[in-house]
């Protein structure tokens, strides 16, 4: 069976910024997008969870998923992040995507409520009729759910179900639903670490959050494993992980606890990308902190970004 969609290569979360009183930086929103076009993404998510979705409202979403893809203009595929936990909620955000012109909406199946396996079929169902295809999105970690192979085997009627960003945190889970589904559903390990064993086994791509903060990086290093240039591959992987160990509070320790929104962000405004700030309860990074987070970024070769340029570092 041929895969149902052509979606490959790197697929990148966008940041939302938001000014500092806590509305939409819509300049700041087309900066990022044009900065992670410029690195090579092939494919733009909007509104997703790196994206915030859980701060917007629905006319919010609607408005993100307009100009995205009308800055965007065909540079890369546009694909909407239309998850809630009401069906009726989704379809409508999922309708106004594709009245947007997106190529297609990522949808995680209701998150909190914990649905049976036969909603989540039903709810998937329901969402299809709008007829924009469909990046299913199993994070069990934050969903309370987990569409495995054996879930992923009962959506495969519904035709408009595609793709799948799998960010699932059982490497044996993934790898079972590469090998009876990969032929069909275009798998994208959510996970940047996860990729050169996916890769291996048929995934079409990968979703990269980490592309906000080390921009061509993730591009050049998916080319190298999708080749199987594995050892060539190492130099930019090494990137990512010591990106991830920043943003993770692994390896920069800020003043006070914080979640890897607000680094992720503060990183991208040092480099020169204007991601502007969390809305609340998220608090900013201190001011303080700044300095330290620089050396950190310096420390693995990531310098100021060069606008309408590729990254100077390589």
């Amino acid at each position: 069976m041929a895969r149902r969609i052509d979606w490959t290569g790197v697929y990148s979360p966008a940041v939302t910024p938001f000014t500092e009183t806590g509305e939409i930086n819509e300049a700041g929103f087309r900066e990022v997008l044009d900065y992670l076009i410029a690195e090579g993404a092939d494919g733009i998510i909007v509104a997703g969870c790196t994206g915030e979705w859980f701060s917007l409202g629905d006319s919010e979403r609607a408005r993100l998923f307009a100009v995205a893809r009308e800055h965007i203009d065909g540079r890369a595929k546009v694909i909407a992040g239309t998850c809630a936990i009401a069906t009726h909620q989704t379809i409508g955000l999922t309708q106004a995507a594709k009245d947007a012109g997106c190529d297609g909406a990522m949808i995680m199946a209701p998150c909190f409520i914990a649905p049976r396996n036969v909603e989540i079929v039903q709810y998937y169902a329901d969402i299809a009729k709008v007829g924009l295809p469909i990046m299913i999105y199993s994070i069990p970690e934050k969903g309370h759910h987990n569409l495995d192979a054996d879930l992923i085997e009962d959506l495969k009627a519904i035709d408009e179900v595609v793709a799948i960003k799998d960010s699932a945190l059982s490497l044996p889970q993934m790898i079972e639903t590469a090998n009876r589904h990969s032929d069909w559903l275009a798998i994208f390990p959510g996970r940047e670490g996860y990729a050169p064993d996916m890769i291996e086994r048929g995934a079409a791509g990968i979703t990269a959050m980490m592309m906000n903060v080390v921009g061509r990086h993730v591009v050049t290093w998916y080319e190298h494993l999708a080749a199987g240039r594995w050892v060539d591959s190492r130099a930019d992987g090494r990137v990512i992980d010591a990106a991830y160990g920043i943003c993770l509070s692994k390896t920069f320790k800020p003043s006070r606890p914080t979640g890897h929104w607000p680094i992720m962000k503060e990183s991208m405004k040092i480099r020169g990308v204007d991601a502007g700030f969390m809305r609340r309860p998220f608090l900013p990074l201190p001011a303080e902190d700044r300095p330290a987070l620089e050396r950190a970024l310096a420390a693995i070769g990531l310098g100021p970004y060069a606008k309408g340029a590729r990254v100077a570092a390589q």
